[in-house]
C-alpha cells in the first residue's frame, strides 16, 4: 500500500495557506440540543480591521477560499455584512456554514459566495424544538429568497441526525427535493444514545432514502454504539479503506498543507485542532512557515515512508481524500 503525502506526490506547498477556515465568534443566535456552543460563553471575536488586515498578506486572494464557520453563528458578527463585502471586493472565494437565520438580511452578498451550508435538523416543529427557537420557517423562506436571487447558487442543507428526528428522515428528504436543495444527513450526535427501537427506524429510513433519493449523502451506520471507533480507528486494512470510498494506492491528507483555522481570539491551528499561535503577536505567515509546524510535517512525512501510513490519529479524520 502508498500512502502519499505532501513531498511523496510532488505536492507544491503553498507559502500561505489556501483555504482558511475563519470563526468570527463562538456567540450563536439558537441553543441547539446537540450543540456545546452554550458552554463556550460569548466571544465577539476581534475587529473589522484586524479580520481584514490578516488577508493583506495575500497578493493573489483568487487562488484562497475563505471558509466563515462556527464555534457560533458567522452572520451574528457585527460586521458580518462589511467584512463579507471588503472579502469580495478583494477578490477572495467565500463560502459558509450556518443556521440560515439570518440568511435574509445578507441575500445580496450570499449569491456571490462558492458554497453555503444551511443547517435545517428537522420539519417545522422538530427543527423549532431542536434549536430552541421558532425559526423554521425563517430559515426556509431564506433558503428561498437565495434561489430566486440566483437560482444556480450553490446551497446545500445539512441535517444532524438524532432520535428527534429519525421517524421523518425521508419527509426531509422528500421536502428539500421538493425545494431542489441537495441534503446531506451529518453522523449521528452519539450512536449509543440511541434505544433499540430507533435503531431499528434509522434503518428502515436509511434504506427508504437510498431507495427513493439516492442522491442524498448519508451517515455511517451500525448497530454497534462504536461503530465510528471501529471504522475509523485504525484503517490499515484495504477494505476498510473501501468502506469510506477511499482508495488504498492514492489515499492523502491534502489538509495539512493547505488549511488553516483563524478562531475569534486571534488562534491560528492547521492539522485541524494543533495550535500555531496567536496572530496579535505573530503575522499569519511566520506562523505559517514556523518551525513548530516544519518539525510536525517532517514527522509525518517520516511516520508515512517508515510504515507506509499515516499515524494512528490521522485515520481518524476526516480529512483524508483520494488523490
Amino acid at each position: 500500500m502508498a500512502i502519499l503525502t505532501g513531498k511523496m506526490m510532488n505536492m507544491q506547498i503553498s507559502s500561505l495557506p489556501t483555504s482558511v477556515h475563519l470563526e468570527l465568534t463562538n456567540t450563536c443566535n439558537l441553543q441547539c440540543k446537540f450543540c456545546c456552543v452554550g458552554e463556550f460563553g460569548k466571544g465577539e471575536g476581534q475587529s473589522l480591521e484586524w479580520y481584514l488586515g490578516q488577508f493583506e498578506v495575500y497578493t493573489s486572494p483568487e487562488l484562497v477560499n475563505i471558509r466563515l464557520v462556527g464555534a457560533g453563528e458567522p452572520t451574528v458578527y457585527r460586521r458580518f455584512r462589511d467584512l463579507v463585502r471588503e472579502l469580495i471586493a478583494r477578490g477572495f472565494n467565500m463560502s459558509l456554514v450556518t443556521n440560515g437565520v439570518r440568511l435574509l438580511n445578507f441575500c445580496e452578498h450570499l449569491v456571490n459566495f462558492e458554497w453555503i451550508c444551511v443547517s435545517v435538523h428537522g420539519l417545522g416543529p422538530v427543527h423549532n424544538q431542536l434549536v430552541g427557537a421558532n425559526v423554521f420557517d425563517r430559515v426556509i423562506s431564506g433558503i428561498k429568497a437565495l434561489q430566486d436571487a440566483k437560482p444556480d447558487v450553490n446551497m446545500f442543507v445539512s441535517c444532524v441526525v438524532c432520535s428527534e428526528n429519525i421517524s421523518s428522515m425521508l419527509q426531509i428528504a422528500d421536502f428539500f427535493a421538493e425545494q431542489n436543495v441537495p441534503l446531506r444527513f451529518a453522523p449521528l450526535v452519539d450512536n449509543s444514545l440511541l434505544s433499540k427501537s430507533d435503531k431499528l427506524l434509522l434503518r428502515e429510513q436509511l434504506r427508504l432514502i437510498n431507495l427513493y433519493h439516492p442522491e442524498v449523502k448519508l451517515p455511517p451506520y451500525s448497530e454497534e454504539p462504536a461503530f465510528e471507533e471501529s471504522v475509523r480507528a485504525f484503517i490499515a486494512d484495504d477494505q476498510e479503506l473501501a468502506r469510506q470510498g477511499l482508495d488504498a494506492d492514492r489515499v492523502v491528507c491534502k489538509n495539512i498543507y493547505r488549511e488553516v483555522k483563524i478562531n475569534h481570539k486571534g488562534n491560528l491551528f492547521f492539522c485541524k485542532y494543533r495550535l500555531l499561535g496567536n496572530l496579535s503577536m505573530n503575522s499569519l505567515r511566520h506562523l505559517w512557515e514556523s518551525e513548530g509546524r516544519t518539525k510536525f510535517l517532517v514527522e509525518i512525512e517520516k511516520h508515512v515512508q517508515a510504515t507506509g501510513y499515516y499515524p494512528q490519529s490521522c485515520l481518524k479524520c476526516c480529512y483524508l481524500t483520494n488523490l
